[in-house]
């Protein structure tokens, strides 16, 4: 139940922040799907081709990470406050708040 409650709250607090949840549809997951069979020598998980999707979707092009699979894709990382890519400077302005996380929540614990 513990793990009930944590939940409970993170996504009480998620739907306080206005962090825009964006949903999995199907075409989502086809287009993925395809990025994820074309992309095997980048060795892409099937999570960040999910990712790179809905991020081309909603015209985002910078993230909060640290994983280069997202540079391979055209994507600027954040931290850096400042990130070139080609001829166009990321600002912070140009910065959308992006949530992705993966848990490891075993059966009933949810």
């Amino acid at each position: 139940m513990k793990n009930h409650r944590l939940a409970i709250l993170f996504i009480a607090a998620l739907d306080a922040s206005g962090v825009k949840v964006l949903r999995v549809d199907q075409p989502v997951c086809d287009n993925a799907l395809a990025l994820f069979r074309r992309s095997a020598a980048n060795r892409f998980s099937f999570t960040d081709c999910t990712s790179f999707v809905l991020m081309h979707n909603e015209d985002v092009s910078i993230c909060a990470g640290f994983d280069q699979h997202f540079v391979k894709q055209g994507f600027a990382l954040m931290p850096q406050s400042r990130v070139g890519i080609g001829s166009r400077q990321h600002q912070e302005r140009d910065m959308v708040p992006i949530l992705c996380w993966e848990a490891n929540v075993g059966p009933g614990e949810i």
